[in-house]
């Protein structure tokens, strides 16, 4: 299925022990965007380069080594990072009291890519980040268990 799809987006949640380091690996071979949290950056870096620790050279290692188009890191509360092989753009997270985080990832990532891939490339990524923070930030502070 993976080979039929015209863009594929790799959500990555290492969960010990439910990943191994070969799957991760054949799934950043096929994954035209990969969204992933700061620690879940480093761990993949560092299995191709031990000596990766800053997050630009991380990022382009997963350009570089895997064909990546686009690189989604979430930082939690301090916001997030979306990367091209051109482009960074920094963005901070509102500040806002959680009710409840489940769900709130994937409320930013299905925000940020309509919004990249149907009404803009990177012309308007400020705007984009902006409502896909926002919408997370609302699925949070509305949702509770």
């Amino acid at each position: 299925m993976i080979g039929h799809a015209s863009y594929r987006v790799f959500d990555v949640n290492l969960r010990t022990p439910h990943y191994s380091v070969g799957t991760i690996t054949d799934l950043l071979n096929h994954a035209d965007l990969v969204n992933l949290n700061a620690v879940e950056l480093l761990i993949i870096a560092n299995w191709h380069d031990a000596a990766c620790e800053i997050e630009s050279d991380c990022v382009d290692l997963l350009f570089s080594r895997f064909g990546v188009k686009e690189v989604l890191i979430t930082k939690g509360g301090t916001g997030a990072t979306y990367h091209t092989p051109m482009f960074r753009y920094d963005y901070p997270a509102y500040k806002i009291n959680v009710a409840d985080t489940i769900g709130s990832g994937d409320s930013f990532l299905a925000a940020l890519r309509l919004a990249v891939s149907v009404f803009c490339r990177v012309v308007n990524i400020h705007l984009w980040l902006s409502i896909s923070v926002l919408i997370s930030a609302r699925f949070n502070f509305f949702t509770s268990a």
